[in-house]
């Protein structure tokens, strides 16, 4: 399988594979992440299925936000992952989940984010849904980093445009090919106080 980087976002790497896919998904090579503790301590995290959509978001939270999250089946599934983990302290830390129509005294999306998609039959994504990170926010829309979708080369952080649509003060993100579930952030104050292992 050929791949190719097509840019970053927050420093953190895109891939796009530039061949298509011959197999199954048991035959992709999962990914790690070697990171230093605060001892000088390596470890390594599991990232993903190399290049796909959730490889990419678990590998940004890991480097850019200090959390990951359990390993799942597909990217619909981080919407229903109650909690991450704090890379550092190993404490466990919620999700704070937005559906999209949700009023915006509840927050609107920021930086960092992750953006879901429902399993739908469209034709960027199928049975797995998608997930994408917020990479930049602007007035009336904001811009996104993914992985395993085709789009053109990656331009100043982002690949591709979405709307951000506020009106009757609810917060919407559309995008024109498919349907968006809504957005999962990090908190700014991770700890949520009980030890995961």
């Amino acid at each position: 399988m050929s791949v190719l980087k097509i840019g970053s976002a927050s420093g953190v790497d895109i891939f796009k594979r530039t061949t298509l896919f011959k197999g199954t998904e048991a035959t992709l090579k999962q990914n790690f992440l070697e990171i230093r503790g605060n001892c000088g301590q390596v470890s390594q995290i599991f990232t993903g299925l190399e290049w796909e959509c959730v490889e990419f978001a678990r590998r940004f939270l890991t480097i850019v936000q200090g959390v990951s999250f359990e390993q799942i089946g597909s990217a619909v599934d981080m919407w229903d992952c109650p909690q991450l983990k704090d890379l550092q302290n190993h404490q466990r830390v919620h999700w704070k989940k937005f559906e999209n129509g949700t009023d915006v005294s509840d927050g609107i999306p920021e930086v960092g984010d992750l953006v879901i998609y429902p399993k739908q039959k469209c034709h960027l994504f199928f049975d797995h849904g998608h997930v994408a990170v917020v990479s930049q926010v602007c007035s009336g829309h904001l811009h996104i980093a993914e992985q395993n979708v085709n789009c053109p080369k990656q331009n100043f952080g982002y690949t591709r445009t979405l709307s951000l649509l506020i009106e009757d003060q609810r917060c919407w993100i559309q995008d024109p090919l498919c349907e968006v579930l809504g957005w999962l952030k990090v908190p700014k104050n991770k700890s949520s106080g009980s030890v995961l292992f």
